[in-house]
């Protein structure tokens, strides 16, 4: 999941975007000799291993509707949030990907896939001519898949010397809901002004149909809720046929389920991702050199989430980029048809902490993630 990256619909009518990302991450760990118990490895080792996933087509929706001679506008969306994901292989000289004891001392080939689509019908009401407010209840759907599956205790059931974690790689499916309220100032023409707050998503907890050690069947769940965020941004034309705008965001991810907590439980099973609560700001301009085009850039930086202590619990979802440069454009190609494309990278970040048993951090080692990553949107818009 990307921090700072919260999706809006952009059309006066009709919009629909398809949003291909393309993640590259890195997890590299460093044991030196004896830093697993005492026993493990019998020399210094070092291992990287790269996650291969292919580019991931994202399609959102959305249109409004003003309603002629009234100060009422409506309108849906289906909104892709976000997401994450990983594909990292079995390594034998990586310790984190060798295989789960006893044959090993990590987690074997470690993937995850998580995904959210976010439906919102929205009311909007003109209450003066330079303030609009607008207000969405939601509901989101999502699917998160982990192999293996480190937030349930791991199991014995072959009498090994120590238990490995169950697999949630058939992704279960959870709904959530929550609500989003807006206000949109225009006290000039040449400046204006928004403020949105979205709640929580809550969601179902997620179940999977999992197996032990022996195969015997095994139900296994998780709470992982979406955070709250709040938005405040402004606008302005500096000259004609430019517009400048900055945002600025917070992301409540410390006070909401599956983020908020972290280490390891009584069981050994690990609490949560631990991730920090994080603001972000967000600059842009559009340009247009002529009637019918409108060239933009931006760039984004927020602080992420992961704190370096805990990049061993976040393997599955090094949510660690924190610089965005995004170039696009828009071309009217006939009366009410616009097309758009744009393109962003996220600049490449590493974390670095221990590796962490349930009795503590391990000395001796070190567990480096590094992500960067590439986004094309295409996108049409229809105004009737």
């Amino acid at each position: 999941m990307e921090p700072g990256l919260d999706h809006g619909v952009r059309a006066l009518a009709g919009e629909c975007f398809v949003r291909g990302v393309r993640p590259q991450d890195q997890p590299c760990v460093h044991g030196g000799k004896g830093a697993f118990f005492g026993v493990f490895p019998t020399h210094d080792l070092a291992g990287k291993t790269e996650s291969d996933i292919d580019l991931l087509p994202i399609p959102s929706f959305g249109t409004v509707h003003h309603l002629p001679g009234s100060a009422w506008a409506f309108g849906v969306g289906a909104i892709c949030i976000g997401g994450f994901g990983v594909d990292y292989p079995y390594d034998p000289n990586n310790p984190i990907t060798t295989p789960q004891p006893p044959k090993g001392i990590g987690f074997g080939g470690i993937a995850s896939s998580f995904q959210m689509l976010q439906l919102s019908p929205t009311l909007a009401y003109q209450v003066t001519p330079w303030l609009a407010l607008g207000f969405a209840p939601t509901m989101a759907w999502s699917t998160l898949a982990v192999s293996p599956f480190p937030a349930a205790p791991p199991d014995n059931a072959q009498g090994g010397p120590i238990g490995t974690y169950p697999d949630a790689a058939r992704g279960d499916s959870a709904w959530g809901i929550g609500a989003q309220m807006g206000a949109y100032l225009t006290p000039t023409e040449d400046w204006s002004f928004g403020f949105t707050v979205k709640s929580p998503q809550w969601f179902q907890d997620y179940s999977w149909n999992s197996a032990d050690e022996a195969g015997n069947p095994r139900k296994i769940t998780f709470d992982m809720d979406f955070p709250m965020i709040l938005s405040v941004g402004a606008a302005f034309r500096p000259v004609e046929n430019v517009l400048v705008a900055v945002d600025g965001r917070y992301i409540d991810y410390a006070n909401t389920a599956g983020f908020d907590d972290e280490g390891f439980d009584p069981e050994s099973a690990v609490r949560g991702f631990g991730w920090s609560s994080i603001f972000g700001v967000n600059v842009g301009m559009e340009w247009k050199p002529i009637e019918d085009v409108a060239l933009r850039c931006g760039y984004a930086w927020n602080e992420h989430p992961v704190q370096d202590r805990l990049s061993f619990f976040n393997v599955a979802a090094p949510a660690i980029i924190q610089h965005h440069l995004s170039v696009g454009g828009t071309v009217k190609v006939l009366d009410g048809l616009d097309l758009s494309i744009a393109y962003s990278h996220g600049f490449e970040h590493s974390i670095s902490g221990p590796w962490v048993a349930p009795g503590g951090p391990l000395e001796g080692t070190t567990a480096t993630s590094t992500l960067s990553g590439d986004r094309l949107v295409a996108g049409g818009s229809v105004e009737f």
